[in-house]
């Protein structure tokens, strides 16, 4: 009996240590869902974390990718504007330096004018000295016209009474005039027997010889002019007063027709001979000054 009780006592001991035994493994498989459970949080949250990761790791690189891409712009601009600049800046040293050439030469240039300004200042008063030269010269040339124009209006005045004597006593036509020369046929009249050429003119004024053609006698009264107007240099003496009185004989003449008559009338207009009214005759009198009888000297 004692052996049965310990046996049942062994019995309610097993049964006792069979609960605690229950009761711990339930407490531990409790335990064990339990970290599960929380493993299984864990591991979801990783697994999110893990996604979220993911997500801003491609985040991260589509940014990287637009910065990488910015950054190649920005430096393909800065690369561009350095060429640019480093253009703008060999233009500016050419620039500089053409204008540098520039200013070298525009110093030359006004040390060039200032040469000029100074040869040509000698220059002016070489050319005011000539300019005095040229003065005294004008004054004794309007002196000598003076004279000259004097000397004109005498021979005009001669000839005009001459005229006057001719007008009334007209001689007959004839191949030789009385108390002249003979006629010349081969009209060989020029600036060396002018006077000839009046004189056959004068001694039959208003009467032309029939055998005298007129034609021929106004182209050497034109070649006679023409003479004077070239001025050459061979001319004869004080040809100036054989012409004028040839054209003055000629127009007072009835030799010639209309326009003959009218190239007279130019050519003595041309001269200033109409009249009294000699173009010389219309510069000022000469007047003695303080400079010896010459104008004053150009004031520089």
């Amino acid at each position: 009996a004692r052996h049965a009780r310990e046996l049942e006592q062994a019995a309610d001991q097993a049964r006792r240590d069979r609960d605690a035994a229950g009761e711990n493994f339930e407490r531990q498989r409790r335990d064990l869902e339990q970290a599960l459970e929380q493993r299984e949080g864990a591991a979801l949250e990783a697994a999110n974390r893990a996604r979220g990761l993911e997500f801003e790791l491609e985040r991260i690189a589509r940014g990287r990718s637009e910065l990488e891409a910015e950054f190649r712009a920005r430096t393909e601009d800065i690369s561009r504007n350095l060429a640019a600049a480093v253009a703008e800046r060999d233009e500016a040293r050419r620039a500089g330096r053409a204008a540098e050439e520039r200013a070298y030469g525009a110093t030359s240039a006004i040390r060039e004018a200032e040469e000029r300004a100074r040869s040509e200042g000698e220059a002016r008063v070489a050319l005011g000295r000539r300019l005095d030269a040229c003065e005294r010269e004008l004054y004794e040339a309007r002196a000598a016209a003076t004279a000259a124009e004097e000397q004109l209006g005498r021979a005009e005045r001669h000839f005009q009474v001459e005229l006057q004597q001719h007008r009334r006593q007209v001689t007959p036509p004839s191949s030789a005039m009385p108390g002249g020369e003979p006629f010349d046929r081969a009209y060989s009249y020029d600036r060396n027997n002018i006077v000839k050429l009046a004189q056959l003119i004068s001694r039959n004024l208003e009467d032309r010889p029939s055998e005298v053609s007129p034609n021929r006698i106004f182209t050497c009264i034109a070649s006679c002019y023409d003479d004077f107007k070239r001025g050459w240099t061979d001319n004869p003496q004080n040809y100036a007063i054989d012409v004028r009185m040839l054209l003055s004989i000629a127009s007072a003449s009835t030799w010639f027709n209309e326009q003959h008559q009218s190239l007279l009338d130019r050519w003595l207009r041309e001269q200033g001979w109409l009249g009294h009214n000699h173009k010389l005759a219309q510069l000022p009198p000469p007047q003695a000054g303080p400079h010896g009888g010459y104008p004053p000297p150009l004031v520089r």
